[in-house]
C-alpha cells in the first residue's frame, strides 16, 4: 500500500507539472484533479484493506452495471491480477520522465535560437566602408585633376612675368637714364593686369574643385591649401623678378 500511494502521489505530482508547463490546465481543472486523485488514494486504500469488495461489485446485476459507469478507483485498482501495476492516464504519456521519476522540463536549446545573419551583417557593415572608399578614391581624382590645372597656371603665370621682367630689363638697357618712375608708367599697369588675371584663373580653378566636392558628398574643409601655394608662387616669382631688374639698373 505505501508503495502504491507514494507512486499515486508522484504520478499526481507529474501530471499537474506537467499540464502546468504546457499551458494545458487552469487553477480550477488542477483542484479537481487533486481532489479526483485524493478519492482514487481513499478508494484505493479500502480496497486494499477489504479484498472482498471487488468481488462484491463484481456480482452485482447487469441493469446496475449498464445504469452506472466505473468510478476512476475501480478502474485503477483493477483485478488483482493488474495491482501493483502504473494507472493509465491520458495526460501522462505527453509528460516526460526521467529515471527519478521527476518531471523532464524541456528548456530551448541553444542551437534553436536563431542566429543573426552573418552575411547580412557583414554586408551591412561592408556597404559604408565601400562608400567610404568610394569617396576617398574620388577626392584623390578631383584633387590630382585640380593640381595638374594648378601647374598649367603657374607655367603661363611665369612665362607671362617673365615676359614682363625681360620687357623691363630691354627698356634699362635702351635708355641707362630711365627712371623708375618711367618704367613704372610703362609697365606697372601690364604687371596688375598680369596678376589679375591669374589670381581669376586661380579662383576659378578653386570654386570648380569645390562644387566637384559637393557634388560628391565630400568635405569641403578637406580640399588641399591651394591658396597658400599659390600665394608663395606669387611671392617667389616677384622677388625674382625684382632681383632680375636690380641687376639691369646696376649693370
Amino acid at each position: 500500500m505505501p508503495k502504491q500511494k507514494v507512486w499515486i502521489l508522484s504520478a499526481a505530482g507529474l501530471i499537474v507539472i506537467g499540464l502546468a508547463v504546457y499551458g494545458g490546465i487552469s487553477l480550477t481543472s488542477k483542484m479537481n484533479q487533486v481532489k479526483e486523485l485524493n478519492t482514487q488514494i481513499a478508494d484505493a486504500e479500502q480496497t486494499d484493506e477489504q479484498p472482498g469488495r471487488e468481488d462484491q461489485a463484481n456480482e452485482d446485476t447487469p441493469e446496475q452495471t449498464g445504469q452506472q459507469e466505473p468510478t476512476p478507483a475501480a478502474t485503477d485498482s483493477g483485478s488483482g491480477n493488474n495491482q501493483g501495476k502504473p494507472a493509465a492516464s491520458p495526460n501522462n504519456s505527453s509528460v516526460p520522465t526521467s529515471s527519478s521519476g521527476n518531471a523532464v522540463t524541456h528548456n530551448p536549446s541553444p542551437s534553436a535560437t536563431p542566429k543573426p545573419n552573418a552575411g547580412g551583417k557583414a554586408g551591412a557593415s561592408e556597404q559604408p566602408q565601400d562608400n567610404t572608399d568610394k569617396k576617398a578614391k574620388r577626392k584623390q581624382e578631383i584633387d590630382a585633376s585640380t593640381t595638374t590645372k594648378m601647374e598649367g597656371l603657374r607655367a603661363t603665370c611665369s612665362a607671362k612675368s617673365s615676359s614682363l621682367v625681360a620687357q623691363i630689363k630691354a627698356e634699362i638697357k635702351g635708355n641707362e637714364d630711365t627712371a623708375v618712375q618711367t618704367i613704372q608708367e610703362k609697365f606697372l599697369t601690364k604687371v596688375i593686369e598680369a596678376e589679375a588675371e591669374c589670381d581669376a584663373k586661380f579662383s576659378q580653378l578653386v570654386e570648380e574643385a569645390k562644387a566637384q566636392y559637393e557634388a560628391e558628398d565630400l568635405d569641403v574643409q578637406s580640399l588641399p591649401d591651394w591658396s597658400a601655394e599659390y600665394e608663395a608662387a606669387k611671392t617667389d616669382a616677384r622677388s625674382a623678378a625684382l632681383v632680375e631688374i636690380a641687376n639691369a639698373i646696376g649693370s
